[in-house]
């Protein structure tokens, strides 16, 4: 979602994600932050953290843009859903989109909508493994998918 005249964030009451593919246009994103601070706003010391998206061996302890250290992580979790790159790496796909965003409006009455996410971990906890990330071995994830199906009498 691009905002702010080209500085990339996902954003949702306090909870904020700042995207870039750089270090100068991250540090042109985090100069806003240093503006909200004026009005009161803090970012959370222990909630700061950077996830590198490449196919490329990239070894970083940490991240320093002006004041703020940023510490690397593999994967991460907004508003209760733990991200990880290769859901990033697809940006054209239905599944970054159903994962990222949430649609707006009222839900309506009665029973809540499962979601396509909740419905996985369900079939991953019935198969004894609780971890989305296995989907980066296609080898595991393909015999935990055979698995899910036959669940499922499919």
């Amino acid at each position: 979602m691009e905002m702010l005249g080209g500085n990339n964030l996902l954003a949702y009451a306090d909870d904020i994600v700042i995207l870039g593919e750089s270090k100068p246009e991250l540090t042109s994103t985090i100069n806003l932050l240093k503006n909200s601070e004026k009005m009161g706003l803090r970012v959370n010391e222990s909630k700061k953290k950077f996830m590198i998206i490449t196919r490329k061996s990239t070894v970083m302890q940490c991240l320093r843009i002006g004041q703020y250290l940023f510490e690397q992580v593999e994967d991460f979790k907004y508003l209760g859903t733990r991200l990880t790159g290769h859901v990033w790496r697809e940006k054209d796909k239905l599944i970054h989109n159903v994962l990222i965003n949430k649609p707006n409006g009222k839900r309506p009455r009665g029973r809540p909508r499962q979601r396509w996410l909740d419905k996985v971990n369900k079939d991953l906890e019935s198969l004894g493994t609780t971890k989305i990330e296995d989907a980066d071995d296609w080898e595991l994830w393909g015999n935990e998918v055979k698995a899910a199906k036959g669940l499922q009498g499919l």
